[in-house]
């Protein structure tokens, strides 16, 4: 399964108050000055895909309001597409139906993505910190 990230939206999520990309092509560059939501989209993306709970990650909003952190990645590839919600400790994953633009709830949406994607080798620092036994376990991709 090749699929590609195509869309992102973030709501209420650390700093940031709404956030939206488009990535294109296979490889995508974010860049800006400090503070500017580079990590926090990694961190909200992540907190997505992965056994996250975006309220640890919610923004606090001044005026005391509750607010409920929200993260969407759309996942493209040939001839399916999903999308993945979380909102707050909820997950939900819908995959699209056929051709249509219509989309139906995957069941057991953890599982679906554990089995998708190995979120710790995809996580930059788990690699860069790795003790090297476990970096090889990473690498090759062992359990």
């Amino acid at each position: 399964m090749s699929l590609q990230v195509t869309a992102v939206t973030i709501r209420d999520v650390l700093g940031a108050r709404t956030f939206s990309m488009e990535p294109g092509g296979r490889l995508t560059i974010l860049s800006g000055s400090n503070g500017s939501g580079k990590s926090t989209t990694l961190k909200a993306v992540q907190a997505a895909l992965g056994r996250g709970n975006l309220m640890t990650l919610a923004r606090v909003d001044p005026d005391g309001a509750d607010v409920q952190p929200e993260a969407v990645v759309v996942l493209e590839g040939p001839g399916e597409a999903y999308r993945i919600e979380r909102k707050g400790d909820k997950l939900r994953v819908r995959q699209r139906v056929g051709d249509s633009a219509a989309y139906e709830d995957v069941k057991s949406p953890q599982t679906f993505l554990a089995s998708l994607l190995d979120t710790e080798a995809a996580n930059p620092v788990a690699l860069l910190t790795a003790p090297e036994k476990a970096l090889v376990r990473l690498l090759l991709g062992h359990r």
